[in-house]
């Protein structure tokens, strides 16, 4: 796993951390563990192709299709994203936050505006932790 970029947000006394790790994602190791791992989707699209990660997740044995299905948020009006309930399959993250295109800005969303969805998703989660 390689690290990219992180970023560090301090709230009262704890630090809440971003990363952004390239590799693969569906097998992080035990010491890279993380609450959430960010997929990308098209709006209700989560087909399993071989060189996605939705594809990689399938082949680990969890499927992003069955996590739509069971959303513990939605955000999609709001943010073009959901999180998943807890995963528990025995993977080194426990969410799924999916960030699907389409949603607010149309079929051609621009990078910027993905980027502002997923971090407007997240904020309430840096500060405050996930949904148990």
């Amino acid at each position: 796993m390689r690290l990219l970029a992180d970023w560090s947000i301090r709230h009262g006394g704890a630090t809440r951390k971003v990363e952004l790790l390239q590799g693969d994602l569906a097998r992080l190791p035990a010491d890279q563990s993380v609450d959430v791992l960010v997929v990308s989707a098209f709006q209700n699209d989560y087909l399993p192709t071989q060189g996605s990660l939705i594809g990689a997740l399938d082949r680990a044995g969890l499927s992003v299709q069955d996590l739509a299905s069971h959303k513990q948020v939605d955000l999609r009006q709001s943010y073009s994203s959901w999180l998943s309930a807890p995963v528990g399959n025995g993977l080194n993250f426990r969410h799924v936050l999916c960030i699907e295109t389409g949603w607010r800005h149309g079929k051609s969303t621009s990078r910027a505006a993905i980027t502002d969805d997923l971090f407007r998703a997240l904020a309430p989660y840096l500060t405050d932790g996930l949904p148990e």
